[in-house]
């Protein structure tokens, strides 16, 4: 990104709100870039909301 600050500002402040319950413990995100079926920017909306829910203190 251009603006790498703003970036993770967004994807913490705009993010969807989804359920923690979504995303089942264990769940391999690492070869999500694999994925031919999904489009890029759903692919950055799943690793930002992994990494937003890792993050979270809930």
């Amino acid at each position: 990104p251009i603006f790498p600050t703003l970036a993770i500002m967004a994807c913490d402040f705009l993010a969807i709100p989804i359920s923690a319950a979504a995303f089942k413990e264990g769940t391999d995100f690492e070869n999500i870039h694999y994925c031919s079926g999904l489009d890029v920017d759903v692919k950055q909306a799943v690793i930002c909301t992994k990494s937003w829910l890792e993050n979270s203190e809930y």
